[in-house]
């Protein structure tokens, strides 16, 4: 069988599966049960690559599901097509599996994918390793007054300073591999493509101790480090915890373990710390409580909610820390008897069954941990009815919210005698419409709306703080430029200023591609917005009259889908862009009487291209674009969000917009070079930085000039590659050069823009072709020796670098540009552990960030017992740490 035949079945099922959205967790990991039993382990490009349609993609864990999914799991390649049908896919011919040389083919392909992606990790890991050895030798000792050391309380063992970075050495084997960099602002990043799993960093003295403690973050070290005099080995993140434990068994087998986990709202710090205390072996683990009152102080301070040692130990000091560190627990299980589920025993683990024993109908047997993780995947049945009386059963369903039915839908339907799960959804759709119709509501279709009362916050607001937390939430859990989430956090802040201003610009939110996380910003601005309200593919005559009706803030989704080819939506949307023009007018009933109808509303769009959809609502908009992570940027999951922190802050907003609604209402922003349209939209903007001080006035108007591509102080894209190709022309001497040739000059510098212009890659033909058509610049037939390839000739240029070039760049060099890290790096947050507002702005630097190397502490001596030892006694024998026990005032070093 040869190999056209091996594409057309990966192409049928492709088409298929371009149907079938990948968000919803449970048919994306059938889709894969389906591929991987058509197609076996070369099945798996294919279904990650349509994963990635998801906003809750995650590389690790799409091949760590793969990983666990069996060939002959029972779901067929038919239950795929099946799916895809229900969806609207049409097949043209009956599908026929691969033969066994098909998927021979297949799996060859798949080997020589993977064996490139290997080579390809290799050398990005290889070239980490030689930054991450020239950084850490520049570094110098860490300055006291750093905001980051001064915001945790913690003597800074381990860690070096370059300009206004923390640098900490990530090692495996006694080998530096990696760095993570923390800003003053508690943004952390590691070198690009560097390794972080297995990687380590240990505080204090490892050799001849008998018991040390494990922890996910450096600060959190630090504190553990002082309060118990133990060393504590840094794992970095959760899930690398289990990775560093069993490591720690095999290298140092009599060491105890003590792991102190996180406590994170969403139970993945709890569970990393149970997993790590398993792969131990001989390792206990626990993670800190909070009082009510503690965790009142610590949403007072506007810091949310309270998760690690850290924190304790800034909230309760040492002794608090060492009290729940000698309370650890032996990782074991208890036993729950659920009632309803006929009485079955089921194991789960002691964090697990504190869980459970709160949920009604359940008895639970053992010691209890507290502070546990809840864990509702397989839960049984708790607290239903019979499932012998149906329609108690069912209007029980009915009753249950969509997220809590979700959870025990599948228990559900084997309770009733194994029914199929989509009868069983329109079972519980009718008992809805029962409860209904019962109720007094005759409209049975569709469901009122109630927004979430918001008290405003009992005492005044400072608006700078109030926007720095709101700004941290959304660099928490998105990933984005810190001027697009800074623009964000000011339009958050205007709709709770609307009754009061004239102009009120559509956050736009837009992307290239899928998968560049639009959706998550968007959920998140609904968060922290006023009456928020979703009306993914509104139609015109709803949507003026759910404004009129609730004046909500209006969240649109998937706005690509169906704008595009809706001119009177689009009018509707643009006619509530100022505060005068904000109607339109319809007849209602049978007399067609002409009715006005507001318009007037925060709006918030968001899709694929959407600034595309239509140029009159791009010119209404402050755009906020957004980008596809790559595979090291890290956030947390929206789904699992501290809602008190985002609580908060809505009530902060309402309080500063109750008592500065007047103030707002009559500035008069200065708008730096802003003009026309674009100044329309910022001004509210504007104001709102102008009204809260601090930085904000001055990072507002970097936003905007950045965001609207107006800035002063950088080129744009099409001038940078316009003075690059003027250069190239220049060094080269020619008149002539093609495209190849071109593309290959520009890259020739590895940190340069077109390097990696590409999601990482070089420029392309297309794309090079695409920004210099914006200029008139279209490639031709050009002759060079006796080839006549694609490419461009300098007078082509001439009227571009005229008009555009203002300070051509000399023919020696291009201007300076920012280097990747080596002298700052823009760091994007993820971990907001404080309210430091940004103290430095990023500028270019020739000297790999250093200004002169600092003295550095002699290395230690002392012979290292085995093999296995030196892998964990190689950070402190190379004498990273900084002796712990020291004053305030020998910290204080200079650089």
């Amino acid at each position: 069988m040869n190999a056209p035949q091996t594409f057309e079945t990966v192409d049928r099922i492709q088409a298929a599966l371009a149907h079938v959205a990948a968000d919803d967790r449970a048919v994306w990991y059938r889709m894969g049960m389906a591929i991987k039993s058509e197609l076996g382990e070369a099945g798996f490009a294919l279904w990650d690559n349509w994963s990635q349609g998801a906003d809750s993609y995650n590389a690790k864990s799409a091949k760590a599901v793969w990983k666990g999914i069996k060939e002959t799991g029972g779901v067929t390649i038919a239950s795929l097509f099946h799916e895809a049908m229900q969806h609207g896919y049409k097949p043209a011919t009956p599908y026929t599996p691969p033969t066994p040389e098909q998927r021979a083919t297949l799996d060859a392909e798949l080997a020589e994918a993977q064996r490139l992606a290997d080579e390809d990790q290799r050398q990005q890991r290889e070239a980490a390793k030689a930054k991450a050895a020239r950084l850490w030798e520049t570094a110098g000792p860490v300055l006291a007054s750093h905001p980051y050391v001064v915001a945790k309380g913690i003597k800074p063992v381990g860690a070096k300073q370059l300009r206004n970075m923390l640098v900490l050495p990530l090692r495996v084997g006694g080998d530096l591999v990696n760095l993570q960099f923390i800003g003053e602002d508690g943004s952390k990043r590691f070198c690009t493509g560097g390794q972080v799993k297995g990687t380590a960093l240990v505080l204090g003295q490892l050799k001849g101790a008998t018991e040390a403690l494990l922890c996910e973050g450096w600060a959190t070290g630090c504190s553990l480090h002082e309060a118990t005099g133990l060393p504590v080995v840094v794992g970095w993140n959760a899930g690398n915890l289990p990775v560093v434990a069993e490591r720690l068994s095999k290298g140092l087998p009599s060491l105890a373990l003590i792991v102190a986990g996180d406590c994170d709202a969403s139970g993945t710090g709890q569970q990393a710390a149970i997993n790590a205390a398993r792969a131990h072996g001989n390792a206990r683990w626990c993670i800190p409580t909070f009082t009510d009152e503690q965790r009142q102080q610590w949403a007072d301070a506007g810091k949310g909610a309270p998760s690690d040692f850290n924190d304790l130990y800034q909230l309760a000091g040492l002794d608090a820390m060492r009290q729940q560190i000698e309370g650890a627990k032996v990782s074991d299980v208890a036993y729950v008897e659920a009632k309803g589920s006929e009485g079955n025993l089921k194991e789960i683990s002691r964090s697990e069954a504190a869980f459970v024993a709160g949920v009604k109908g359940n008895a639970v047997r053992g010691d209890l941990k507290e502070n546990s993780i809840p864990d509702t995947a397989d839960m049984p049945l708790a607290g239903l009815p019979d499932a012998g009386d149906e329609d108690a059963y069912l209007i029980h369903l009915a009753g249950l919210k969509p997220l809590a039915y979700a959870r025990i839908r599948k228990a559900a339907g084997e309770a009733l005698g194994g029914i199929p799960l989509g009868i069983l959804d329109k079972l519980v759709a009718a008992a809805r419409k029962e409860l209904l119709a019962e109720s007094g509501d005759t409209e049975t279709s569709g469901t009122s709306v109630i927004f979430d009362d918001v008290e405003p916050w009992p005492t005044p607001v400072n608006g700078a703080a109030v926007l720095d937390d709101a700004f941290a939430l959304l660099c928490r859990y998105v990933i984005a430029d810190r001027e697009t989430l800074r623009a964000a956090a000011l339009w958050c802040a205007l709709t709770w200023y609307a009754d009061y201003a004239t102009v009120l610009p559509l956050a736009l939110i837009t992307a290239p591609e899928k998968g560049c996380g639009k959706s998550t910003l968007l959920a998140a601005l609904a968060k922290l917005a006023s009456r928020p309200l979703w009306a993914s593919n509104v139609t015109p005559a709803a949507l003026f009259r759910a404004v009129e009706h609730w004046k909500p803030s209006l969240f649109i989704d998937e706005a690509d889908t169906f704008m595009k080819d809706n001119p009177e939506l689009v009018g509707v949307i643009n006619s509530g862009h100022t505060r005068d023009t904000a109607y339109v007018i319809r007849t209602v009933g049978d007399s067609f009487e002409p009715r006005q109808f507001s318009t007037w509303g925060p709006k918030a769009i968001s899709g694929i291209g959407a600034h595309g959809v239509a140029e009159t609502i791009t010119s209404r908009s402050v755009v906020l674009m957004m980008r596809r992570k790559l595979p090291g940027e890290r956030c947390d999951n929206l789904r699992h969000c501290d809602r008190d922190a985002f609580h908060m802050v809505k009530r902060q907003f309402a309080r500063w917009a109750d008592d500065h609604g007047e103030t707002f209402a009559h500035m008069r922003p200065t708008l730096d070079g802003l003009s026309n349209r674009t100044a329309d939209n910022w001004e509210p903007l504007l104001a709102i930085a102008d009204l809260a001080g601090g930085e904000w006035p001055r990072l507002a108007r970097l936003a905007a000039h950045k965001l609207t591509n107006t800035e002063d102080e950088a080129p744009s894209f099409n001038e940078e590659l316009l003075g690059d190709i003027k250069s190239v022309f220049e060094r080269m001497g020619i008149d002539r050069i093609s495209t190849a040739q071109l593309i290959e000059e520009l890259c020739r510098d590895e940190e340069s823009a077109w390097a990696t212009y590409n999601r990482g890659r070089p420029l392309s033909p297309r794309q090079l072709s695409k920004r210099l058509g914006e200029f008139g610049i279209v490639s031709n037939s050009v002759r060079i020796g006796i080839n006549t390839p694609k490419g461009y000739r300098l007078d082509q240029f001439a009227d571009a670098f005229t008009r555009y070039l203002l300070n051509p760049p000399s023919q020696s060099a291009t201007p300076p540009q920012a280097n990747n890290g080596a002298g700052f790096s823009d760091f994007h947050i993820r971990n907001i552990e404080g309210n430091v507002a940004d103290k430095k702005e990023a500028r270019s630097s020739t000297d790999a960030g250093c200004g002169g190397v600092a003295d550095r502490n002699p290395q230690s001596g002392g012979k290292v017992e085995s093999e296995a030892e030196k892998d964990w006694l190689a950070d402190y024998d190379q004498a990273e740490n900084v002796p712990a026990a020291r004053d305030d005032s020998e910290w204080e070093m200079t650089i």
